[in-house]
């Protein structure tokens, strides 16, 4: 069987921008790697200490810092406070918490409307009721409550996981 070095091009999503890069024959595997433009779950990966939910990965801080800090640290791992895509990954890493803690998450009012925003800016769906207490939301095992983002807390990053 002959192999051709010959390059052709293929559309691969990364981070959801669509990015041309080359296919050549070394790239084995691709189509099953590759589904409709992306990752399949069980390819999905996460930097070491970070938990793969639902092709996301959390990181659970270890010391506590107000929520304009947590999300500047959060920015040095390339996340943000954690954003929740479902209910369901909300639900999940809870129960993952260490109890007392309770961690700062991305969502704050810190907007001029002062509506329940993401810390990328895409509105709240409103899945909880979040008790109205301050302007940035944290959690802990059983709650979704809101406080002082000067408040100390620990805090969660989340972002897209990788595909190997």
């Amino acid at each position: 069987m002959e192999t051709s070095s010959k390059v052709t091009e293929t559309w691969v999503e990364e981070s959801e921008n669509k990015v041309e890069q080359p296919k050549t024959n070394q790239m084995v595997g691709i189509k099953r790697i590759f589904k409709d433009k992306t990752c399949l779950r069980d390819l999905s990966k996460c930097p070491q200490g970070w938990n793969l939910i639902h092709k996301h990965c959390f990181l659970l801080s270890e010391y506590e810092t107000t929520w304009i800090s947590g999300q500047e640290s959060c920015k040095m791992h390339y996340s943000t406070l954690a954003k929740f895509n479902f209910p369901k990954e909300m639900e999940y890493l809870m129960q993952q918490l260490k109890h007392p803690s309770t961690y700062w998450i991305g969502l704050n009012k810190l907007n001029e409307n002062k509506t329940w925003k993401w810390a990328d800016g895409s509105v709240y769906k409103e899945w909880y009721k979040i008790e109205d207490n301050g302007d940035c939301v944290y959690i802990d095992r059983r709650v979704m409550n809101s406080s002082k983002c000067e408040k100390n807390k620990k805090y969660i990053c989340s972002k897209r996981s990788f595909c190997l």
